[in-house]
């Protein structure tokens, strides 16, 4: 989906100001009792203040984006120790307390090839004895277990190594000359994934932005890294995501309104790609029922919005291609998609697949057409909203 042409935010621009004082953190967040440290960017922050107010006076109040209700703009948290000024993560939260535990053994670079199952001379249930592994120096060996096999390896690569291991759908294992342990075709369907797309606007030159950042001109850099190593602030202090909003779509609201949506459910239930293979018609129904309710409420959030004080590139062959000026971003994003795909593998070989060569994904992005209406009107309302917002009253 095309980006709309960049404009000029003349309501949301802010008098400049030291890069540091943009991007201090809260002392911590102390809701829960959980080892991850989150902290918030300070309500002070420019760019923060400009998003959470201009939303605001379009009748959207702010919310704590910890107190589990979704709805209006807030300050994203993040995972950075708010005394250390690092990141905060699954390493050292969970992982570095425990690593004197006689019985946890952590093997780096290696990679899992394949569950070894065990099937009952009688027929039955096959049961997971162990994990092939192989290590980087390509050393093969089978750890066994005396109770279970945990698979947790995402959305992408807990489907491979079922396949790779025999369970999936007979005819593709037999076709890949696999041997079929267990028949599930569900196995790698139903892939969920969040299309997103965005808006990139120009900004004042008077505002500051991290664009010179992103661009990574030599003096930014600089400055950044000495902002960090002097007291933890600047851009590499913080992911730059610094502002959300969950919000409804008004225009859906309307009796005009439910007709569309009804009409796109129906031809999407129509539609002939739908395979009884990767999904029940009671499944269908009632995800479907989920979704038009929350796209027809205007106390629930159909959409996300991620905003940030640079140039994004939304369109485009080149990712890594950043524009010259000063501009400001916000991402746009289905927060709950009717579009399904699969990943599956496309070859036998574990070192294939581990390197994601033998695997075949498909998102099916916005192959529902309730999803291209609901993202095109994200759009067309965000570019609305920015153009007619209020200044802020910040400095």
């Amino acid at each position: 989906m095309s980006v709309m042409p960049p404009l000029p935010v003349r309501a949301w621009a802010m008098r400049d100001g030291p890069m540091r004082h943009t991007r201090r953190h809260h002392s911590g967040v102390t809701e829960g009792e959980g080892p991850l440290q989150v902290s918030l960017a300070e309500p002070e922050s420019v760019w923060g203040k400009a998003w959470i107010e201009g939303l605001e006076s379009e009748g959207f109040p702010r919310t704590s984006p910890l107190s589990g209700k979704l709805g209006g703009p807030n300050i994203a948290p993040e995972t950075i120790d708010p005394q250390m000024k690092q990141r905060s993560y699954v390493a050292n939260a969970y992982l570095d307390p425990i690593r004197h535990r006689q019985n946890l053994t952590v093997q780096t670079e290696t990679t899992v090839t394949r569950v070894v199952f065990e099937k009952p001379q009688s027929g039955g249930v096959a049961i997971a004895k162990g994990v092939r592994i192989t290590s980087k120096a390509g050393v093969s060996e089978t750890i066994g277990v005396r109770k279970e096999v945990i698979l947790s390896a995402g959305a992408i690569s807990s489907p491979r190594l079922l396949e790779l291991s025999g369970i999936g759908g007979a005819e593709l294992l037999q076709r890949l000359g696999i041997g079929v342990v267990m028949d599930n075709p569900h196995v790698g369907e139903n892939l969920q994934n969040h299309a997103f797309t965005g808006l990139t606007f120009e900004a004042r030159d008077d505002v500051h932005t991290i664009d010179a950042f992103f661009r990574q001109e030599p003096e930014a850099v600089a400055a950044a890294m000495q902002d960090y190593a002097t007291d933890g602030t600047g851009p590499l202090s913080t992911s730059n995501m610094i502002a959300m909003a969950q919000l409804p779509l008004p225009d859906l609201h309307t009796e005009e309104g439910h007709k569309v949506i009804d009409s796109l459910l129906q031809q999407g239930s129509d539609a002939p790609s739908r395979s009884p293979a990767t999904t029940t018609a009671a499944f269908a129904a009632a995800h479907e029922e989920f979704v038009r309710t929350i796209v027809t409420t205007p106390s629930e959030a159909a959409g996300n919005y991620v905003f940030g004080p640079a140039y994004a590139p939304f369109d485009g062959p080149d990712p890594n291609y950043r524009a010259p000026g000063k501009h400001v971003a916000v991402a746009v994003e289905l927060s709950h998609p009717l579009s399904r795909g699969s990943a599956h593998i496309s070859s036998a070989d574990p070192a294939e697949a581990g390197a994601n060569e033998g695997v075949r994904i498909d998102c099916g992005y916005l192959t529902h057409l309730l999803d291209l209406e609901v993202l095109a009107r994200q759009l067309r309302f965000m570019e609305d909203l920015v153009c007619r917002a209020q200044p802020s009253r910040g400095s």
